[in-house]
């Protein structure tokens, strides 16, 4: 028999076990694991005061998009270490509902504002959030601090409010540029997640509880407490005290120095050098009333969910025709003797993992928990040995998928399940694979709460289901 022969049957073995592992055994597991969580869920249905209101909008921002208009204008991080990759890259911004009568709470009456970063720190933006509320006359088309965004505001949505987010600190100003109060910040996540309570006492900011609509302008540049509104200027190529340009021929001092905002970074662009016009934004919309996810949405996104999955198994079960290991203890048994002819076969090793885990969707729960814990031990250590190494594709598989499977309140694993299919997503070019591995993560983001996360991943998933 031939080499290339005998590969191809080791990949079919390959793919037909992570079928197996994938769609039979462990999706199995702990059938009892929704008690634990629907009770938890009703236990701790919290008041909106506590979570910061029912939610009004909720926008999600393209990722990779921190350069600026991009294109011949896209912009360069400062050289300063302090800025980390992605520190400015904003992916998410949320709009809540104002909260009256909290209880327990700093101010009883207050709006939250969130923003999510894709990762931090905090400290190094410098974010400028404009409102226009519709049941507030008047307003301002420039900027807070004259010049320093270099950006000018669309005619029929002029700004009401501007909240200054810097420092660690943020501030809100009506549009004569007068101070209206300090808010409270909250810096969360290592510094990916940033919240801000509005308390609503002063009689300017109370009107926003009158509003219907409000439209937002939200800018995120590089922070600098030695420049004009906080906004580390640009130069044609970065340095440590300021940003830079990827075509330094580009170079204008129209440029703004900003490197993200909500919508589409093009408005970045549309300054005009020989008017001397500043780039115009267009804000985005915000009901103040909370919506309410519609079902249609929901159940779309599941349909949607169940189909990547069932192509994905459908493909793969096409290319196989081979007989699996009948029970769970035949699969024990068959990669523990590959284990004692090599201990160091990882792909074995992360299949016997597998099956340990499967074994204990089959016990006690007591025993169940020892042999999940035992089974992580075989995968954590496969997938280090994996690394770069081919079978890792295979290795990651087996603990994405007990990761996604076993109960996220008692192991706590769904996180290094969606890390694990983000890195496959990173190895393939299948895209049957990349869509499966999107949608399997985005079910791993939201069992452990990053809602932001998962809304961007299944995007993603979208995405590869298009090019197919």
């Amino acid at each position: 028999m031939s080499k290339a022969v005998l590969t191809n049957i080791r990949y079919k073995w390959t793919l037909a076990k992570t079928v197996f592992t994938c769609f039979f055994g462990v999706s199995l597991f702990f059938i009892c694991s929704s008690i634990p969580s629907n009770f938890i869920g009703n236990f701790l249905h919290v008041d909106p005061s506590f979570t910061g209101g029912l939610v009004c909008a909720d926008f999600m921002d393209s990722i990779g998009d921190d350069k600026g208009a991009g294109g011949n204008f896209e912009l360069r991080y400062p050289l300063n270490k302090a800025f980390t990759e992605d520190s400015l890259d904003l992916v998410r911004y949320t709009v809540h509902e104002p909260v009256i009568n909290a209880r327990w709470q700093q101010s009883s009456e207050y709006w939250q504002l969130a923003l999510e970063y894709k990762s931090g720190p905090a400290d190094v933006r410098n974010i400028m959030i404009y409102i226009d509320a519709d049941n507030i006359q008047g307003g301002s088309t420039e900027p807070l601090f004259d010049s320093a965004e270099k950006v000018c505001f669309d005619e029929e949505h002029p700004w009401d409010f501007a909240l200054w987010i810097c420092s660690n600190q943020a501030k809100l100003y009506d549009s004569n540029g007068d101070f209206i109060c300090s808010t409270e910040y909250y810096n969360l996540n290592n510094g990916s997640q940033i919240k801000v309570r509005i308390p609503l006492r002063d009689k300017r900011i109370q009107k926003i509880l009158g509003a219907t609509k409000t439209w937002h302008y939200v800018l995120t540049g590089a922070y600098s407490q030695f420049d004009r509104g906080g906004f580390i200027p640009l130069e044609k190529k970065p340095a440590m005290a300021h940003g830079g340009m990827k075509n330094s021929k580009e170079f204008n001092n129209l440029v703004p120095p900003v490197y993200d905002i909500v919508g589409p970074n093009e408005a970045l662009a549309s300054w005009n050098s020989e008017t001397f016009e500043k780039a115009k934004l267009t804000p985005v919309e915000a009901s103040m009333t909370a919506r309410k996810k519609s079902k249609s949405e929901e159940e779309k996104n599941k349909a949607f969910i169940a189909e990547v999955k069932k192509t994905y198994a459908e493909n793969l079960g096409s290319q196989v025709q081979m007989q699996m290991p009948s029970s769970t203890n035949e699969g024990l048994a068959l990669y523990k003797q590959k284990l004692s002819e090599n201990p160091d076969d990882f792909v074995s090793m992360a299949y016997y993992g597998s099956f340990l885990a499967m074994k204990g969707g089959e016990s006690s729960v007591v025993k169940a928990v020892a042999l999940v814990n035992e089974a992580f031990t075989y995968l954590d250590k496969a997938v280090e040995l994996s690394a770069g190494q081919e079978g890792e594709i295979d290795v990651l598989m087996n603990r994405g998928s007990v990761s996604a499977s076993v109960p996220e309140q008692v192991f706590g694993k769904a996180e290094i399940g969606a890390e694990d299919f983000m890195r496959i997503v990173s190895l393939t070019t299948d895209t049957n694979l990349k869509a499966y591995c999107y949608v399997m993560a985005y079910e791993c983001y939201k069992s452990c709460g990053k809602e932001s996360q998962a809304n961007l991943v299944l995007q993603e998933a979208k995405k590869m289901v298009e090019l197919n």
